[in-house]
């Protein structure tokens, strides 16, 4: 779980509601399971 404690630190003074909260947990889910982010512009290799 140190992940996640790693991101809330980082998000913790952002969180303002219950939902923050869950979206920050389904973020961390995804990117350990192996999920990645793409933005604009990046492409998929």
């Amino acid at each position: 779980m140190a992940g996640l404690e790693v991101l809330y630190t980082c998000v913790g003074g952002s969180v303002t509601c219950p939902q923050d909260a869950v979206v920050c947990f389904v973020h961390w889910e995804m990117v350990k399971s192996g999920y990645r982010c793409l933005g604009s512009g990046d492409e998929v290799t």
